[in-house]
């Protein structure tokens, strides 16, 4: 299956079968989720403990996440995330096409920023 992996200001395609430990290599950690607006079922996956190690937020997936309903404009999101398909029952499919073509839209503003202020991690 597809998944949309957004590390810090750069996008990578995996095939991979979304299961929680392929989800934990991913993205370093225990997954949580945060659910994404938009047509279809998409789901970003993240380690949210990475907040808590200091790291600097992800600024396009923060970017992304805030424009597509996940998180408030003071919330970042820190670390790689995982996107992933929904079937729609609590299964996993490829991850939408529309959600590569925000995210390669976002990334000159992505790129453009040297931090984001906030005072807290989502």
């Amino acid at each position: 299956m597809k998944i949309i992996v957004i590390a810090e200001r750069h996008l990578l395609m995996a095939d991979a079968v979304p299961t929680p430990e392929v989800l934990h290599k991913i993205i370093g950690g225990l997954p949580e989720t945060l659910s994404v607006q938009g047509p279809g079922h998409v789901r970003g996956h993240w380690n949210n403990s990475r907040a808590l190690m200091g790291e600097p937020p992800n600024v396009l997936a923060t970017l992304f996440h805030r424009r597509n309903g996940s998180i408030g404009d003071r919330e970042v999101v820190v670390g790689t995330v995982a996107l992933t398909g929904g079937d729609g029952v609590g299964g996993y499919a490829d991850c939408p096409d529309w959600v590569l073509d925000r995210l390669e839209a976002l990334l000159p503003e992505a790129r453009a920023i040297n931090g984001l202020a906030s005072a807290r991690a989502n």
